[in-house]
């Protein structure tokens, strides 16, 4: 069987989005490639017992006090930019929240609540139902262009 180089793989990808989501054809392929390593590797091995799995929970322990000490660092590092942004959107609408929360589907379909900085009207999601007809993209894409009425 000839080799492919992985350029040549990734142009062959089958990959559509739906929801937000990109779903990859391709992982059935890879899940049984996977697999075939694996039982090549067992074979390789034979009963000789494998060693060094335990390293992963330092791996990951140590990963994670990583991961939550430079975001913590970057939230303070960062923090005087989000109070300029809070006072703006503040500004921009008063009676309105400076945050929008809503709830997003993350690894393993867990639902988790997003935070983000209001950059729409304090009702858009209930006009999103009027405004569906003007939608100009396909998918789970909402977007209209913004029309400068003539003065």
């Amino acid at each position: 069987m000839p080799e492919t180089s992985p350029a040549s793989k990734a142009s062959t990808c089958h990959k559509t989005v739906r929801s937000g989501t990109i779903y990859d054809f391709d992982m059935q392929e890879r899940r049984r490639e996977s697999l075939e390593r694996a039982e090549k590797l067992k074979a390789e091995l034979g009963d000789e017992p494998i060693t060094g799995t335990d390293d992963r929970i330092v791996y990951r322990f140590v990963k994670r006090v990583f991961d939550f000490a430079f975001s913590a660092a970057v939230l303070v590092l960062l923090s005087w930019l989000f109070v300029i942004i809070a006072i703006l959107v503040k500004v921009d609408d008063p009676k309105g929240p400076v945050f929008f929360k809503q709830t997003r589907v993350g690894k393993n379909g867990r639902e988790f609540e997003m935070l983000k900085f209001r950059s729409m009207c304090v009702d858009a999601e209930e006009k999103l139902a009027d405004l569906k007809e003007l939608n100009e993209k396909t998918g789970p894409v909402f977007s209209l262009r913004t029309r400068v009425s003539p003065a």
